[in-house]
């Protein structure tokens, strides 16, 4: 059986690998229910849309958070914006 090392070399505790370490709870960061995606379907999302048009985009920017949370690629690539973003130097014309 081949044995996993870990970043100091020494060998990493496989049983520890099936033990469920961080799980969502309702009042953690990792929440069950308030999730702004819970639900969704093609007509709630023209609503968030169509208010995000008019004005009030609260509801569509939960549900970019939730996806940048929930989605690693996603969540990855917004990132690498970001960053970028904050190395530019800022100027008023």
């Amino acid at each position: 059986m081949a044995r996993i090392l870990g970043p100091d070399g020494q060998p990493i505790d496989i049983g520890l690998l099936k033990t469920t370490i961080a799980t969502p709870t309702t009042t953690g960061v990792r929440q069950i229910i308030a999730s702004a995606s819970h639900g969704l379907d093609p007509e709630l999302l023209g609503h968030m849309l169509r208010q995000a048009v008019n004005g009030d985009a609260s509801a569509y920017l939960r549900l970019a958070e939730d996806m940048e949370e929930k989605y690693l690629h996603y969540g990855s690539e917004l990132s690498t914006r970001k960053r970028a973003l904050v190395g530019l130097e800022l100027y008023v014309e």
